[in-house]
C-alpha cells in the first residue's frame, strides 16, 4: 500500500505536464521525441522528485521493518542505506528513460516544446518549484485516504464473508 501510494503521487506529478498526442510516430520521429522528452524531464527536475519519493518510500519501509525489529532501528537504517537505497538510486536512470519513452509515445516534439516554454514562464517556474511540496502533500493525503478507505472496505468485506460462513484472511 505504501509503495502504491508513492507511485500514485509520482504519476500525479507526471500527469501535470500536458494532454496526450494520438498519432504513432515513426522511428526517427520517436527518437526526436525521446530526446525532447529527456529535455522536458531535465527541466522539470523529475530525477530530483523521484529521489524525494524514493527517500520517502525508504523511510516508510524502515518504519515497517522497525516495527518488526524493535530496538534495532539504527541497524535497520544502516542496512537500508547500505543495501536498499543504493539499488533503487542506481536504477533511477532506467526509470527516467522509461518515463522519457512514455512522454515520447504520448507527446509530439512541438507539444513538449510548448510545455518546456511554459515551464520557462513565471507561473511555470512556480509550478516546478512547487512540485516537491505538492508531491509530498499529495503523498500524505493519498496515504491517509488509502488507509481509511482500505480499512472501511476491508471491514465491510470481512463482515460480508463471515455472514456467508466464509473465512477471511488474518490481514488484508
Amino acid at each position: 500500500m505504501v509503495v502504491r501510494s508513492l507511485l500514485v503521487a509520482l504519476s500525479l506529478a507526471l500527469s501535470l505536464l500536458c494532454a496526450p498526442a494520438w498519432a504513432a510516430p515513426d522511428k526517427a520521429e520517436y527518437d526526436a521525441r525521446v530526446g525532447k522528452a529527456r529535455e522536458l524531464i531535465a527541466i522539470t527536475g523529475m530525477a530530483k522528485l523521484s529521489d524525494q519519493i524514493t527517500t520517502a518510500m525508504v523511510g516508510q519501509i524502515g518504519q515497517m521493518v522497525n516495527k518488526l525489529n524493535p530496538g534495532h532501528e539504527a541497524e535497520v537504517k544502516e542496512m537500508l542505506e547500505e543495501y536498499f537505497l543504493p539499488e533503487v538510486r542506481a536504477s533511477a536512470p532506467e526509470f527516467m528513460e522509461a518515463i522519457a519513452g512514455i512522454y515520447a509515445t504520448n507527446f509530439t516534439v512541438a507539444e513538449m516544446d510548448a510545455v518546456i516554454d511554459f515551464y520557462k514562464t513565471p507561473v511555470g517556474i512556480k509550478m516546478l518549484n512547487s512540485l516537491p511540496t505538492l508531491t509530498q502533500q499529495s503523498m500524505a493525503v493519498g496515504q491517509a485516504w488509502g488507509q481509511a478507505v482500505a480499512q472501511r472496505a476491508t471491514g465491510k468485506f470481512v463482515e460480508a464473508l463471515k455472514k456467508r460462513g466464509l473465512k477471511a484472511p488474518q490481514q488484508l
